[in-house]
C-alpha cells in the first residue's frame, strides 16, 4: 500500500510540474517522465499531444510517433478532447510530410468531433489548415472559402492570434495567384495584429512573406531588409524551421541579383536543415532553387538533376503549384538545350495547371517561355502571339496601380505605428514652436512652387489644346469606324444566338413526353457554352445537360458542335448512358484532332439520363457533372466520373484511359430529378471577398424549388436565389438547370 501511495504522489507532483512548465514552454523532459510512468488516463493523452506538437518543427518522425500514441490511447479511453487534438496533430504532421490528402482526412475527423462539442477555437484552426492544404493542391476556390470561414469563426471568439494567422494565410493564397496588393494588405494586417499581442515568431513569418512580395516587385532593398529581420528573429528564437525559410528567401534575393555563389550557399544551408528536420516538401523548394542557380550558371546537368528531384517530391505529394513551377523550369531548361518538343510539352502542361488554379504569375512566365521557344524555332507568328499574352499578364501583375497599392499599404502601416507611438507622450511647447516654424516655411515654399506650376501649367495647357484640336477630326472619324465595326460584331453574335437556339430541343416536344419539365437557361454573355439535348425513341427518352469549355463565342462553337455530335452518336435505343459518353468522347477527340497533346484541348462536362418508359427506370452517366434527386424533402447527389468528355486527359495511375460508368437511380413517382452545370453552384457570392456556394446550399435551393407549382415560378425562385447570393459580384459563368418530375 505504501509503494502505491508513493507512486501516486510522484505521479501527481510530476503532472503538476509538467503543466506548470508547459506554460513556460519548457515541459519536454517533465512530459517524458509522465509518459514513462505510463498511467492509462487522459493526462497521458494530453502529455503525448503536447510533446508531439513541440516536435513538429524540429523532428517530424518524433512528432508522428507521439501523435500516433495519443490517438490510440484517446480512442481506447473515448476521450473526445484528446481525440480532437490527436487527429489535428496527425493531420499537421502529414501536411508537413507533404501527404496532403491524408492530412485532409485527419483534419476532417478532428472537425467532426470539434463541431460536436462546439470547440470554436479548434474549429477555426482546422478550417485554417484545410485552406492551406487546398492551396497546396491548387484548389484556390476551396482554399479561400476555408480561410474566410476560419476568419469568421476566429473573429466571433476574438481569437487574435488566430485572426492574424488567417490574414497571413489569405495573403499567401493571393500571392500564389499573383494578386500582390491584396497579398500585401493581408500580410500587414497579420503583422500589425501579431505586434499588438507580442508574438515574435509570427511577426517574423509575416516579415518573410512581405519580403517575398517586394522581391516580386523588384524592390531588392526592401526585400532584403524584411528577410534579414526574419532571419535575426528566428535565429534568436532557435526556430530551425524558420531558419530554413529565411535562408531560402535570402537565396532568392541573391539569385535575382545574379550573385549565384552566395545564392547556392543559402540554398544548401536551407536544404541541410530541412533534411535534418524531415521536411520533405520543403526540400523540394530547395532542390528547385538550386536547380535554377545551376541553370543560370550554365551547368545544365546539375540543373536537371535538382529539378527532377523536386518534381518527384511535388508529384508524390499532389502539390499542384509546386509541380507547375518545376514544369516551367524544365521547359526553360529544355529550350536552352534545344529539346523544343519536350520543352513545349512541359510549358503547356504547366499552363493547364496554372489556368485551373488561376496562377497568374505562373501564366506570365509560361507565355514568356513559349515566346522564346517559338522564336528559337523560327516560328515568329507563335512567338509574337505568346509574347502578347506575356505582356498582358506582366502589366496586370506589375503595373503602377499595384505598386502604388503596395506602397500605400506600407506607408499606412508605418503611419499607424507612428501615431500609436506619438500618443504615448505629449509634445512640449518647444517642439510645438519648432513645428509651427517648419509649417510656415513649408507654406512659403509651397506658394512659390504653386506660382511656377501655374505658369508652367498654362504653357502646357496651350500646347495640349492645339494638339487636341488637330487630333479631334481624326478621332471622330476613327470613332465612327469603330462603332460600325462593333455593330457588325454584335449583329454577328446575335445571329449566332439564333443558330444556337435553333439547335436546342423544342420545349413543347419535350413537355409532351417529360412531365412537369422546367429549364433555367441563363447565358453569361449573348451566346452560351452550356446547352441541353433531348431524343425520344419508341420505349425510352435520353436527356443531356452539357457544360462546354469556356463561355461566350468559344463556348458557343463547342456547344453547337456538341449538339450535332450527340445527334450523330445517339443512333440506337439500346445504347446505355455510359456507351453514349464513350462514343461522344471518341468523336470529339477525332473531330478536334486531340490525340496526345494537340493545341485545342477543349472538352465538355456532361450528365446524361435515360428513362425507360416500359420498366419506369432511370439510368445515369456523368463526366464531371452529377445529378441530384429530391425525395421526401431531402436530396441525394449522384456523383459523376472525374474526367471530361474530349480533351487530352492523362491519369498517372491509369494512363490516358477513360471508361465511363452507368448508375441506376433510386427514384419513385413524385421524386424530382435535377441535371445542372456548375454555373449556379460556383457563382461567387456571399459576404466579404465572396466564395462559391456549397452543395448543401444548392441542394436546399432545389428542395425549395420542388415545391413551386409552375415552371415559371421555379425559374423565378432560382433566379431570385442566384441574385441574392451573387450580390455585387460579377456573373462568372453560364447557368443551366434542368428539372423534371418522375411520373
Amino acid at each position: 500500500m505504501s509503494h502505491l501511495r508513493i507512486y501516486l504522489f510522484c505521479y501527481f507532483i510530476l503532472t503538476i510540474t509538467a503543466y506548470s512548465l508547459i506554460a513556460q514552454n519548457k515541459s519536454i523532459d517533465s512530459l517524458k517522465k509522465i509518459i514513462q510512468l505510463n498511467p492509462e488516463d487522459t493526462n497521458l493523452v494530453n502529455a503525448l499531444n503536447t510533446l508531439g506538437s513541440k516536435y513538429t518543427e524540429t523532428d517530424l518522425d518524433q512528432s508522428f510517433k507521439y501523435a500516433a500514441k495519443a490517438l490510440a490511447l484517446a480512442k481506447k479511453l473515448n476521450f473526445t478532447t484528446g481525440l480532437i487534438k490527436a487527429y489535428g496533430l496527425t493531420g499537421q504532421v502529414n501536411y508537413r510530410y507533404g501527404k496532403f490528402d491524408l492530412a485532409l482526412t485527419y483534419f476532417d475527423s478532428s472537425l467532426v468531433l470539434a463541431k460536436r462539442v462546439n470547440d470554436k477555437k479548434r474549429i477555426g484552426g482546422i478550417y485554417n489548415f484545410r485552406g492551406r492544404i487546398f492551396e497546396k493542391l491548387g484548389n484556390y476556390s476551396l482554399a479561400l472559402q476555408s480561410h474566410i470561414t476560419s476568419l469568421r469563426i476566429r473573429t466571433e471568439i476574438a481569437d487574435k492570434p488566430g485572426i492574424a494567422g488567417s490574414y497571413n494565410n489569405m495573403g499567401i493564397l493571393y500571392y500564389d495567384q499573383g494578386d500582390y496588393p491584396e497579398a500585401m494588405k493581408n500580410y500587414f494586417l497579420a503583422l500589425k495584429m501579431y505586434e499588438s499581442i507580442g508574438l515574435k515568431k509570427n511577426m517574423a513569418n509575416a516579415c518573410n512573406n512581405i519580403g517575398d512580395v517586394y522581391l516580386k516587385q523588384g524592390n531588392y532593398a526592401a526585400a532584403l531588409d524584411y528577410q534579414l529581420k526574419f532571419l535575426n528573429t528566428v535565429l534568436a528564437l532557435g526556430d530551425s524551421a524558420g531558419v530554413t525559410y529565411a535562408y531560402n528567401s535570402l537565396g532568392d534575393i541573391y539569385l535575382e541579383q545574379g550573385n549565384y555563389q552566395e545564392a547556392l550557399k543559402k540554398y544548401y544551408a536551407s536544404l541541410r536543415l530541412k533534411e535534418k528536420i524531415g521536411y520533405k516538401q520543403l526540400m523540394a523548394l530547395s532542390f528547385h532553387s538550386i536547380g535554377k542557380v545551376y541553370f543560370n550558371m550554365g551547368d545544365y546537368k546539375k540543373a536537371g538533376e535538382n529539378l527532377n528531384a523536386a518534381l518527384k517530391i511535388y508529384q508524390d505529394a499532389g502539390h499542384k503549384k509546386g509541380t507547375a513551377d518545376i514544369y516551367i523550369s524544365l521547359g526553360e531548361l529544355n529550350t536552352r538545350l534545344g529539346q523544343y518538343a519536350v520543352a513545349e510539352k512541359y510549358f503547356y502542361t504547366a499552363l493547364q495547371i496554372a489556368k485551373e488554379g488561376r496562377m497568374n504569375e505562373n501564366s506570365k512566365i509560361i507565355f514568356e517561355g513559349l515566346s522564346e521557344l517559338y522564336l528559337k524555332q523560327g516560328n515568329h507568328k507563335k512567338s509574337l502571339e505568346n509574347y502578347k499574352f506575356y505582356i498582358v499578364y506582366r502589366d496586370s501583375l506589375n503595373n503602377e496601380v499595384n505598386t502604388g497599392k503596395i506602397m500605400h499599404t506600407q506607408l499606412m502601416y508605418e503611419f499607424d505605428k507612428k501615431i500609436a507611438a506619438d500618443s504615448l507622450k505629449n509634445l512640449n511647447e518647444k517642439k510645438l514652436r519648432e513645428a509651427e516654424l517648419i509649417v510656415r516655411s513649408a507654406e512659403v515654399k509651397k506658394a512659390r512652387m504653386q506660382f511656377w506650376f501655374v505658369v508652367l501649367g498654362l504653357v502646357v495647357v496651350s500646347l495640349v489644346l492645339l494638339l487636341i484640336y488637330s487630333r479631334f477630326k481624326v478621332v471622330r472619324k476613327q470613332k465612327k469606324i469603330i462603332e460600325y465595326q462593333n455593330n457588325k460584331i454584335v449583329e454577328s453574335i446575335n445571329y449566332s444566338k439564333k443558330i444556337q437556339d435553333a439547335l436546342l430541343p423544342d420545349l413543347n416536344t419535350m413537355n409532351s413526353t417529360v412531365g412537369d419539365l422546367f429549364i433555367l437557361y441563363e447565358p453569361r454573355d449573348i451566346v452560351s457554352g452550356d446547352f441541353y439535348w433531348y431524343k425520344k425513341f419508341d420505349h425510352s427518352i435520353v436527356i443531356a445537360c452539357v457544360d462546354c469549355t469556356g463561355h461566350g463565342v468559344p463556348g458557343a462553337f463547342m456547344s453547337s458542335m456538341g449538339s450535332l455530335l450527340l445527334d450523330k452518336v445517339v443512333d440506337q435505343e439500346e445504347l446505355s448512358p455510359s456507351e453514349i459518353l464513350n462514343k461522344l468522347n471518341a468523336e470529339i477527340i477525332r473531330v478536334l484532332h486531340q490525340q496526345e497533346e494537340a493545341e485545342i484541348q477543349d472538352g465538355m462536362d456532361i450528365s446524361i439520363c435515360k428513362m425507360n418508359m416500359l420498366n419506369k427506370t432511370v439510368s445515369f452517366s456523368g463526366a464531371r457533372n452529377g445529378v441530384i434527386v429530391v425525395k421526401n424533402g431531402n436530396f441525394h447527389k449522384y456523383k459523376a466520373d472525374l474526367f471530361p468528355v474530349g480533351g487530352y486527359y492523362k491519369n498517372r495511375s491509369k494512363g490516358g484511359e477513360r471508361v465511363f460508368s452507368t448508375q441506376e437511380l433510386a427514384v419513385a413517382p413524385g421524386d424530382w430529378l435535377y441535371m445542372y452545370t456548375d454555373g449556379f453552384i460556383e457563382q461567387i457570392g456571399g459576404e466579404g471577398p465572396g466564395a462559391p456556394m456549397n452543395y448543401d446550399q444548392f441542394g436546399q435551393c432545389l428542395i425549395a424549388v420542388s415545391n413551386e407549382e409552375s415552371a415559371a415560378q421555379k425559374q423565378q425562385s432560382l433566379l431570385k436565389k442566384l441574385g441574392e447570393w451573387q450580390g455585387n459580384h460579377e456573373r462568372t459563368d453560364d447557368v443551366l438547370i434542368l428539372g423534371f418530375k418522375i411520373n
